[in-house]
């Protein structure tokens, strides 16, 4: 069984979701999730690496539509940082058109692959990932990925998981 890994080779978390500022709305919310924001090495467009065997379950925002959103899922369930075994789903916001342009919904990677780099879609600041994590399937998500909660911010609900809970750091990706 594949340990999910955390998918960046530098970890620069730059908001994480129990701050002062925007995802204390989602994290705070109901429904809630635990997104953070993943900067990488800050000096560009750093890969999303596979954190385990995926498949593309939904893209969203290509062109005019919305922020660029992307689902994936893991193909069987993983072991977690938690010690639990479960599929997991993983919600990957700002990446760029012109990565987004060339992925399809069923498309898998295998574990440590490139998928995507980071971006700014959606009026971010600079480039990163804004990466939340549920430990279910894509089918179990409600409406199709994500649903407005009482704060007016997009979560993925049910089975939101912190990500120190899902991820294991493997030193091999760096």
């Amino acid at each position: 069984m594949q340990r999910l890994i955390y998918p960046s080779k530098v970890m620069n978390i730059t908001q994480n979701y129990n701050g002062s500022t925007s995802h204390y709305a989602e994290s705070h919310g109901k429904p809630f999730d635990y997104p953070i924001d993943e900067a990488c090495t800050d000096g560009g467009r750093d890969y999303f690496y596979a954190p385990c065997d995926l498949i593309i379950k939904r893209i969203y925002g290509v062109g005019s539509k919305g922020t660029n959103t992307i689902w994936l899922q893991s193909v069987s369930k993983v072991k977690l940082a938690n010690s639990k075994e479960s599929y997991v789903t993983i919600m990957v916001i700002h990446p760029e058109d012109d990565d987004l342009k060339k992925l399809k919904v069923g498309q898998k990677f295998k574990q440590f692959e490139k998928i995507f780099r980071e971006g700014k879609d959606g009026h971010a600041t600079g480039n990163h990932f804004h990466i939340a994590v549920s430990d279910c399937e894509f089918s179990k998500l409600l409406n199709k990925g994500w649903v407005e909660n009482n704060k007016g911010q997009w979560v993925m609900t049910p089975n939101a998981i912190k990500p120190e809970e899902a991820f294991f750091i493997d030193k091999s990706l760096s």
